[in-house]
């Protein structure tokens, strides 16, 4: 029986920032005073409670009536440079991984940005605390106290990064995928869009444009919720008042996780 919905990305699927908005920790007058919102936030395990609870995953799986798989909630690290080859790496890896597989209806991928994911330097765990987003790298690669092999391996994907190539390698295996599991609908969920952004390309919105699930008129999710003022930095109280902080987070508040739930939601009923 396929109960299951299969959710996998980066920061907004894990529901990241919701602690921010909604713990009391980040709502307390005295507390904002004396620290102010530095990003980004060292993670405790009190924040979990606020991303399971308003991320829209467990909002999309509720209506649907399906058990909800969040892929941050089994694996600690970031797996592959991208949602479809996080779902790639860890049925290559983990056996029980095609079981649960078998039980899954719906797998929605949040397609980003590249970050950069060695198979071998990275595995499945990061042992090593390795950077993944193009800025880490570019920090990694700046720290002297970094070792010199992994700097040199860092700086050599950052070099020989071609964007085209990589994408069209990544959509190879989306449509493999599809073609190991028919009894699976696919669906992507776009963060960000072609709108200049360097480590993006035409190819994803051309080539799997029918599996696209859009926010509206902005037709991405960061679009979206920029337009109608529904990040956590635009409501979160740390933000909007007279404190300290070096720049607003940018993740779903938690009304915007409902409206981005809400158009999944409906997406997929007229789209069964």
């Amino acid at each position: 029986m396929r109960d299951t919905a299969l959710f996998v990305g980066g920061s907004i699927t894990l529901g990241l920032g919701l602690e921010i908005e909604l713990r009391p920790k980040y709502n307390n007058h005295e507390w904002l005073l004396e620290n102010g919102l530095m990003l980004p936030l060292e993670r405790e395990n009190e924040d979990q409670y606020y991303w399971k609870t308003y991320r829209y995953s467990k909002l999309v799986s509720e209506e649907l009536g399906l058990i909800e798989y969040n892929i941050h909630d089994y694996h600690n690290t970031q797996i592959g440079g991208d949602s479809i080859s996080t779902i790639w790496l860890l049925r290559k890896y983990v056996d029980t991984f095609s079981d649960l597989l078998d039980k899954v209806k719906y797998i929605f991928f949040d397609i980003g940005f590249i970050r950069w994911h060695d198979e071998n330097l990275h595995g499945l765990t990061n042992i090593n605390k390795l950077p993944n987003t193009v800025n880490e790298v570019i920090e990694f690669i700046k720290n002297p106290n970094n070792d010199r092999i992994l700097t040199e391996k860092a700086l050599n994907w950052l070099s020989n990064l071609d964007i085209n190539l990589y994408w069209d390698e990544t959509i190879k295996k989306y449509l493999e995928l599809k073609k190991l599991y028919p009894n699976i609908k696919f669906f992507i969920l776009p963060w960000s869009y072609n709108d200049g952004d360097v480590l993006m390309t035409k190819r994803i919105d051309e080539m799997l444009k029918d599996d696209m699930i859009f926010f509206g008129e902005e037709k991405t999710m960061y679009n979206f919720l920029t337009k109608n003022k529904l990040m956590v930095g635009d409501v979160a109280k740390g933000f909007n008042g007279n404190y300290r902080y070096n720049i607003k987070d940018l993740h779903p508040c938690s009304e915007g996780h409902k409206k981005i739930a809400e158009i999944i939601v409906k997406h997929v009923y007229e789209n069964r």
